[in-house]
């Protein structure tokens, strides 16, 4: 007779499984954060050094350019017109030759389709190759028609993910076999900053908005010309090339050594010396002050952009308006040296400070199921995973660039962000920067995050002869849609369990509504891009990359969460294959793990959020955090359908300070 199989033990959840408490948890935390602190070293990649051991450039390299092509798909839509779909972006990398891209998108709960068990592992993806990316002929009348103002096959009100993906492939496959480069080149960067219209808009008008809707540059000013400020003592001095439309806003909007005449022609383009001292600090910030303003009348955001009825539409601007926005954001760039001396200078951090928009006052709307979270005493210690398996603190330190990482958020003082621009679902069009940043790095991190489209055109049209590899291809990871949970008594009477106080007096009462808010909230769920791309890999799918490294790199359009961040960090303890991610704004979603998570790490990813949940106090902070840097390219204008001095000239002559 044979022996009895032996009794296989329960695992401890709270909801019957590990999948569906990470669910839960991750539900009941949607929006919160845990705030970072400096600390730690930066992690190590495969060889096991440092990433600034490192003198190889190539992976910063091969990691900016999958982030440029991230940047330039970032576009709103007429449906939301200041949301974007979050995706992100992995691929095989040689000597600057992208030779296979994979692409994945944020996957949201579909609630119309039959709902599953919380414990059920999501679908598999699958890919999908973006067809026809190379046809260069295709690219060059996307190009001619950049500026068209009726619907036709080159030219539309708005675009999917995987439209604009194929279109920005077609025309660089143009640019990279013109013998016009430099015309197409500007084509490309007009083509960009058309269809980004509403994103850049928005960009703009949060410079405002974190300044207490006002003018940062023209707050200073009025600082740095009323009181005594502190002497400069070692003013700055920089020679720097200008162009005709650099002069002709330099100009215009009277910047310390232009003399603000328009009509007189006496200033060529060439190397100009820029000098920021004592005496005219006040006029430089006046100038940008001016510059910014300027821009908001180029690209100015509808007051009601949030409510605008489904007939209406937000017309893209028009392609002379283009070339002044362009004009301008080359004018920033150009200018970023002597802005961040400006801004360092003594005496400007406190101004800073001063002007920054407050921190909105915590009414605890939304979080009373979370306030009320009650873990029952008899899984509260088997819940915990050994802590001598990772130390969670290193494993969390540091967003990539080693300023920041998580710590126990009951160390945090309470903080919530100034009201920013985007739709309330789509809570990761925020970033969120470190609490280390200083206040000028916040300001010219708002600032420069406008052109983070110019750099990644610059860069990828730039780089455009290189991108078109033999083995090039552009493929989609598509997750099919995430089902809804089946939301069973037992799941409702297990759920319960954590909330003590919402049950009913008379026992044979079904649980209240707030049980059913509670699993409502479960909707909110998404598999997010990167996290998708990791499952994928995990999979042994990772033949793409080169097999002499380790390494995979993912760039995504937002910055990671705080369970994607987490999920990165601990495969990469587990595994040859390092992941590298850029950064993490650690705030929490309602998230559904990837399907092939190892159960090991599932049970840490359901650890952290327990610690959060159970030390949680509102600590936010909402900054703008885009990247960009200086061009070293685009000196003279050559477009022959667009004059973009004259442009500017007219729209200069227009504008009334």
């Amino acid at each position: 007779m044979s022996k009895p199989a032996p009794h296989k033990k329960e695992r401890p959840t709270l909801t019957g499984s590990v999948r569906g408490d990470i669910l839960f948890l991750s539900s009941l935390l949607h929006r919160k954060q845990a705030i970072g602190q400096p600390a730690g070293p930066k992690e190590r990649t495969s060889e096991g050094r440092n990433d600034a051991d490192n003198n190889d450039e190539t992976p910063e390299i091969e990691r900016l350019l999958l982030a440029y092509v991230c940047n330039i798909l970032i576009l709103g839509g007429q449906d939301s017109p200041l949301a974007h779909d979050v995706h992100a972006v992995c691929g095989r990398i040689e000597s600057q030759v992208i030779e296979c891209l994979v692409f994945s998108k944020n996957t949201p709960v579909l609630t119309s389709t039959s709902s599953v068990p919380a414990s059920e592992e999501p679908q598999d993806g699958t890919l999908k190759q973006i067809e026809d990316v190379e046809n260069a002929e295709r690219g060059c009348l996307l190009l001619d028609h950049w500026g068209d103002k009726e619907k036709s096959e080159y030219w539309q009100e708005s675009y999917t993910l995987e439209e604009h993906l194929r279109d920005v492939f077609q025309a660089l496959s143009h640019v990279a076999v013109t013998q016009e480069c430099e015309e197409a080149a500007w084509d490309f960067v007009y083509l960009i900053h058309r269809r980004a219209f509403q994103k850049i808009s928005a960009r703009i008008q949060e410079v405002y908005s974190r300044y207490r809707s006002s003018s940062p540059f023209d707050q200073l000013a009025q600082v740095v010309i009323a009181e005594t400020f502190p002497l400069i003592s070692t003013p700055y001095k920089s020679n720097v090339k200008l162009q005709k439309g650099d002069l002709q806003i330099l100009n215009r909007f009277k910047f310390p050594g232009f003399n603000g005449n328009l009509e007189l022609g006496d200033l060529p383009p060439g190397e100009y010396t820029l000098c920021v001292n004592s005496q005219n600090i006040g006029e430089w910030l006046k100038g940008f002050g001016t510059l910014l303003h300027f821009l908001q009348t180029i690209y100015p955001l509808p007051a009601d952009v949030k409510k605008l009825p489904g007939g209406s539409k937000w017309d893209p601007p028009e392609p002379r308006k283009v070339g002044t926005l362009v004009s301008c954001l080359l004018c920033l760039i150009r200018l970023k040296a002597a802005l961040t001396f400006i801004l360092n200078v003594d005496g400007m951090e406190n101004a800073l400070n001063e002007i920054e928009s407050p921190s909105k006052p915590d009414t605890g709307g939304g979080d009373k199921y979370l306030q009320q979270l009650q873990i029952p005493a008899d899984l509260k210690i088997k819940l915990r995973f050994p802590t001598e398996r990772h130390d969670f603190n290193n494993l969390l330190l540091g967003d990539g660039d080693g300023e920041d990482g998580i710590v126990d958020i009951a160390d945090c003082d309470a903080e919530d962000p100034v009201e920013d621009l985007t739709e309330e679902d789509e809570g990761e069009d925020a970033d969120y920067p470190d609490d280390t940043q200083t206040p000028a790095t916040r300001l010219l991190k708002s600032v420069y995050a406008i052109t983070s489209w110019m750099q990644a055109a610059d860069a990828l049209s730039t780089r455009a002869r290189t991108l078109i590899g033999k083995e090039f291809k552009v493929q989609m990871y598509c997750c099919p849609p995430v089902p809804p949970v089946k939301a069973n008594g037992l799941l409702k009477q297990r759920i319960l369990r954590c909330f003590p106080d919402l049950k009913p007096q008379d026992s044979k009462k079904l649980p209240n509504a707030g049980i059913g808010k509670i699993l409502s909230r479960f909707n909110n769920a998404t598999i997010h891009a990167e996290a998708a791309l990791m499952g994928w890999i995990m999979k042994d799918h990772h033949a793409l990359w080169n097999a002499q490294t380790a390494d995979v790199p993912i760039a995504v359009s937002k910055k990671c969460c705080f369970l994607c961040w987490l999920l990165h960090r601990l495969l990469n303890t587990e595994r040859e294959t390092k992941f590298i991610l850029s950064s993490t704004h650690h705030q929490i979603f309602a998230w559904v793990p990837p399907s092939g998570t190892p159960l090991p790490i599932l049970i840490q990813l359901r650890e952290a959020l327990l610690k959060v949940a159970q030390q949680y106090s509102s600590a936010h902070s909402a900054q703008s955090s885009a990247e960009s840097a200086i061009l070293d390219r685009f000196h003279a204008s050559t477009s022959k359908k667009l004059d973009r001095d004259a442009a500017l000239a007219a729209d200069l002559k227009d504008f009334e300070d």
